[in-house]
This record gives C-alpha cells, structure tokens and sequence, in this order.
C-alpha cells in the first residue's frame, strides 16, 4: 500500500468528492487506534476532477495528455525539486489535482495554499 498516497488523499477536497465508489478504493489506516475509511480515488477519476481544465477543444484524449504534458512541464521547470518528490503516478495525478483546482502544494505531508494564492473551491 502506498501509505504517502493514503495521507495525500486524506483531505477534505478529495473525501468530499461525490462519486459511485467501489469498496476496493478505500484504505482503512487506524487512526488513533481507530479505523477510518478514507477514499482514494482512481487515476481515471483524479483526471475527471480536473477534465474542465485539460480538456482541449478536440476533446482527444491525445490531445489532452500533451496538455497536461506541458503544464506539468511548466511547473517542473520552477520546481523540479518538488515534483520530484511524488513516486507514483497516483501521487503525481493527486498533487495536479490539487494545485489546478485549489492552488495548493504537498509539504511536509500536509497540503499548504501556495503563498499568495487564495483557494479556488
């Protein structure tokens, strides 16, 4: 299990997210001694929260893919450090959503607003 994705996911923006869930897309760590089911969304459904911003006129999903390509690109060239850190597409996908919709970055495991930013939901 990857345990960085399950505390990247554990937030309000992602569990309050309304979609059909299967039950094989939750993790259940024990916090404080207690299970707590926390979702953990798909690929496929982090890029469908974020489909409004990549989507291309087209509506090709190459045409999309090159799209977030270049933002990602974009990005890295500022903070290639940061971007580094994520080691599977999931974390990768997750720290997208979260800086396309709500402006806000993986730090010391917690997501943070970038500074000078105000949130977007």
């Amino acid at each position: 299990m990857d345990t960085t994705y399950v505390k990247m996911c554990d937030c309000d923006e992602i569990q309050e997210q309304e979609w059909t869930i299967d039950e094989d897309e939750f993790a259940t760590p024990e916090i404080d001694g207690e299970p707590t089911a926390i979702w953990l969304p798909t690929q496929s459904q982090l890029q469908g929260m974020v489909r409004d911003i990549i989507d291309c006129p087209s509506h090709s999903s190459c045409a999309i893919f090159i799209n977030v390509g270049h933002r990602i690109r974009r990005w890295c060239d500022d903070a290639w450090d940061y971007w580094m850190q994520f080691t599977s597409m999931e974390q990768l996908w997750l720290a997208f959503v979260m800086k396309e919709k709500w402006d806000k970055v993986w730090v010391n495991e917690k997501w943070v607003i970038l500074p000078n930013k105000g949130s977007k939901k």
